[in-house]
């Protein structure tokens, strides 16, 4: 039915099914006809299109850059790499524009869309009013013309209207900022210093400098020593100064202290040098201080330690055999108090088993008397020896990982390789570390960072020390 009014009269005329009316061009207005007229009436929805296709562009041109920390004197003057504050501002003041025109657009699309989808079912806004205003249900009287194309274009409008509670938490919120790593994709040459034939060596040699070196050794091997104590590869590592050309968490390939260790369990009566075991005299480079700690190793020299010619005139590999002490659980006298210089008894002798680490190896221990005021025997330090054939240099190690120091100001870098001795290259310190090595395990046993190793397995454990101190 189409209603035509005249002096307030309203006339109806009957259309058929079939039938066009001859005024049928009435009802589309010639200036929605059109590209340009279309996009004149949709205008809004197509710059929020645009805004939100550059607003994507732009966050993923953004995740994953690298710009710089803080801002320039002023924010709007920008260079070819910008600041995190004018980056933070930018992207705000696009969401913010966005969040304008998706409110805008929003509101004249919803009206737009509710009037395509009702007309098309039979009802104009008008009939919708009227029939809200006498409270009965909304039927359409006849069957009108609808068109699939209207119905798909108000859908994907209201699939692409963008909520306000969807914009509202990132324009209101501000970038988050994290830092990264950076991995670079080619090779990256670092200095981290070289010992050669012109180290100063008296300074290492000197009484103090030796305490500093030894002190300093001693706190870095609490840093994650778990290494050093895994069995079937040889554990290389190297602490450095901090460079920002070696951030941790890097892979860098260079020379690591190399120590190889080869033990056979001894009598303590076939060397003559096991009387020196806890002698500090005749381990330690420094002051001589003694230890008496169930787990405590060292190396036992020769004779008491000289920095006379210990400078190395030359690197080289070191293959030699060193004669080491292990500290156990000492006994008490089983009878009253003996005197100084009386033998020892069966039932005073070490024990060939111990809480701390199991079923001892058979050979014979060597016994220290504990005499008190010079009258009487009231314990027995007990140790037993082992000889431990050494190889040690330096390993052109590769990929090795660099870890940042919880404890000091230092990096390291740790590398696990496969025993192989004939890739060994000379080192300037190898010798010298190992005259080193037992007042560093010493500290190091002070520091109570050996006891969670002392277990059944004693080969591991010496193995692990003496790797550790070097």
């Amino acid at each position: 039915m189409a209603p035509n009014t005249s002096n307030s009269v309203a006339v109806y005329n009957i259309v058929g099914p079939t039938e066009q009316p001859a005024s049928r061009h009435c009802f589309i207005r010639p200036d929605d006809r059109g590209l340009w007229n279309a996009c004149k009436a949709c205008y809004l929805f197509l710059i929020h299109i645009g805004l939100a296709a550059a607003i994507m562009v732009l966050v993923i041109q953004i995740d994953g850059r690298h710009f710089k920390i803080g801002s320039d004197s002023t924010v709007f003057t920008f260079h070819s790499r910008l600041y995190q504050a004018q980056v933070t501002g930018l992207l705000s003041l696009a969401l913010v524009t966005l969040r304008l025109v998706a409110g805008t657009g929003s509101a004249l699309l919803a009206w737009r869309i509710i009037f395509i989808l009702l007309e098309k079912g039979g009802a104009t806004l008008v009939e919708l009013t009227r029939l809200l205003s006498l409270r009965v249900p909304i039927m359409p009287a006849v069957i009108s013309e609808t068109s699939q194309c209207w119905s798909v274009w108000a859908t994907v409008a209201i699939i692409l209207m963008w909520p306000h509670s969807f914009a509202a938490p990132l324009v209101s919120s501000s970038l988050s900022w994290i830092p990264g790593i950076t991995v670079l994709n080619k090779e990256t040459p670092a200095l981290i210093g070289e010992i050669g034939p012109h180290t100063d060596w008296p300074a290492i040699l000197y009484d103090d400098m030796r305490v500093t070196a030894v002190i300093s050794a001693a706190a870095m091997t609490a840093n994650e020593h778990d290494y050093a104590f895994k069995p079937g590869r040889i554990h290389l590592r190297r602490y450095f100064n901090a460079s920002e050309h070696m951030p941790s968490g890097s892979r860098v390939n260079l020379p690591l202290p190399y120590f190889a260790a080869d033990i056979r369990w001894i009598d303590a009566s076939s060397n003559n040098r096991s009387i020196y075991a806890g002698n500090a005299e005749y381990s330690d480079v420094g002051k001589p201080v003694g230890i008496r700690l169930v787990g405590a190793t060292s190396i036992i020299m020769d004779q008491k330690w000289s920095p006379q010619g210990k400078s190395p005139a030359n690197a080289s590999i070191f293959h030699g055999t060193k004669l080491v002490a292990v500290q156990l659980p000492g006994v008490e006298p089983f009878d009253d108090p003996l005197t100084p210089g009386s033998s020892i008894s069966e039932r005073d002798r070490c024990r060939p088993a111990v809480d701390q680490f199991g079923q001892l190896p058979a050979v014979g221990q060597h016994q220290v008397q504990l005499v008190k005021g010079d009258k009487e025997i009231v314990y027995y330090d007990c140790y037993i020896l082992v000889e431990v054939a050494i190889t040690a240099g330096l390993y052109p190690a590769r990929d090795c990982e660099v870890v940042s120091s919880e404890t000091t100001l230092q990096f390291y870098a740790t590398c696990s390789v496969k025993r192989n001795d004939e890739e060994l290259e000379n080192d300037w310190l190898a010798s010298l570390a190992l005259d080193f090595t037992s007042e560093t395990l010493k500290y190091n046993v002070l520091q109570n960072s050996s006891q969670p190793w002392i277990g059944p397995n004693l080969d591991d454990y010496v193995t692990g020390m003496l790797t550790l101190g070097y």
